[in-house]
């Protein structure tokens, strides 16, 4: 087992708020083949879920491992996930809307009930309550996702790409000096570095900051987007197996951030959702490879993006107290005692894996 004190902490998101609704990625949690186990961790609001994961996390940063800290977009405080990969395991909120589901059960996947420890005939004094506070919260996510959606659709008329020469030649300029991986073309895993949340757009760019790194700078949507594609091939090619950051304004189409663990390589867009540390980085200017006029018609449609996303976020915050109060009816009916018994239970199970 490994000793010392804490090493990497990286932390961001496999879910996202998006401009096309709620988008996962959460198969991209773990490789089932290379991990030892991986906790799927089911229960309602107030259960205790996170609370377990952040013990996990603990424990892996006392014995000196590296963690990663999957947060939820919903509510940034809160975690939907917890990776240890150096003792392969990981432990996952596997509830709506980010369902995650037993696949090589007990070979790989154990499911952790938190919904063993509430007291259903005293939550069943809550039934209207616990219902109508549901169709509520529903309510919230489906005008969120209407102004997201027209967010989107305004996104498009305020991304602005590079001349494509240029970015070619500064992609080719990052991987210039990296040499072949003696393997076929590498994996990719695919996740989220910033989410719209209830407290607006947060980012954990600055946790993946690597020993070798690259700040693309950008003041127009997109800016970036077509030097990370670009790298994301050629890397690809290389034979590294990368992790690649989408926007949650484009979760499918525009890459904002690239690490490459094996190299020790992050790549990250600095603009309105990420203020990347510029020391002891190579900083591209990529609004000087922009050939087209930034117009008023272009200022616009960008602040109209920004209201959009600021209604959004209001509307967040609204599901967010809704569910604060859903808590309200859980939280007093759980056996949390037995809850923790059971997590040090699971502990105990990851300090022999640990060994």
């Amino acid at each position: 087992m490994k000793k010392g004190g804490i090493r990497l902490k990286r932390e961001y998101f496999l879910g996202g708020n998006t401009t096309q609704g709620f988008f996962s990625y959460y198969e991209f949690l773990a490789d089932g083949e290379k991990f030892n186990k991986i906790y799927i961790v089911k229960g309602g609001p107030g259960t205790g879920k996170s609370t377990a994961m952040k013990k996990v996390g603990k424990w892996g940063e006392d014995h000196g491992f590296d963690v990663d800290y999957v947060h939820c977009s919903s509510d940034p405080f809160s975690l939907d996930g917890v990776i240890i990969k150096e003792v392969g395991i990981a432990m996952v909120d596997g509830t709506a809307p980010h369902v995650v589901d037993v696949v090589n059960a007990g070979a790989v996947e154990s499911l952790l009930n938190m919904g063993d420890f509430w007291d259903e005939n005293a939550l069943r004094k809550s039934k209207a309550e616990i219902i109508q506070c549901n169709k509520e919260i529903s309510e919230h996510f489906t005008k969120t996702y209407n102004f997201l959606g027209a967010a989107g659709c305004l996104y498009k008329n305020c991304c602005i790409m590079p001349d494509k020469k240029s970015a070619v030649n500064v992609a080719m300029e990052i991987v210039a000096n990296i040499p072949r991986a003696e393997k076929g073309a590498g994996k990719i895993r695919k996740l989220f570095s910033e989410a719209i949340t209830p407290e607006g757009i947060i980012s954990y760019a600055d946790t993946l900051v690597c020993e070798k790194q690259v700040v693309l700078k950008s003041e127009i949507y997109g800016g970036s987007g077509m030097i990370t594609e670009i790298l994301k091939t050629k890397l690809s090619e290389q034979g590294y197996d990368i992790e690649v950051f989408y926007s949650p304004l484009n979760p499918e189409g525009e890459i904002r951030n690239i690490v490459v663990p094996e190299i020790g390589l992050s790549v990250i867009t600095t603009d309105m959702m990420t203020i990347a540390d510029e020391k002891r980085a190579m900083v591209i200017d990529v609004d000087e490879m922009v050939n087209a006029k930034v117009d008023s018609d272009f200022l616009r449609n960008k602040i109209l993006v920004m209201t959009l996303l600021q209604q959004a976020v209001r509307t967040l915050a609204g599901a967010k107290r809704l569910h604060d109060k859903l808590e309200s009816y859980y939280i007093p009916n759980i056996n949390f005692d037995a809850a923790e018994k059971k997590v040090d239970a699971v502990l105990a199970e990851i300090e022999k894996f640990a060994q």
